[in-house]
């Protein structure tokens, strides 16, 4: 598969970006409703995900020292199915 290049990182930077934002917004009105700031409910739900998932890409870059686009993207699917993706 393609090895770890700029547009990888760039895809990895871009994705944590949206699935921090997937996991943040919806957690905004749980945090208010149960009275937890909405903004600390928004940075843990997001934080939580996206270390989640820099951590698998980490494991898999220690594999072979390689992160292939193939697995950027099993690991970011992964996590958006865990969320109730498709």
């Amino acid at each position: 598969g393609e090895i770890m290049t700029l547009q990888v990182i760039k895809d990895v930077i871009l994705r944590s970006l949206a699935l921090f934002i997937s996991y943040a917004l919806p957690s905004i009105g749980v945090g208010a409703f149960t009275g937890v700031e909405p903004l600390k409910a928004a940075s843990i739900a997001g934080g939580l995900a996206v270390a989640n998932v820099i951590t698998k890409l980490a494991q898999a870059f220690l594999k072979d020292g390689q992160l292939s686009k193939k697995e950027v993207d099993e690991i970011f699917n992964k996590a958006n199915k865990g969320k109730g993706g498709r």
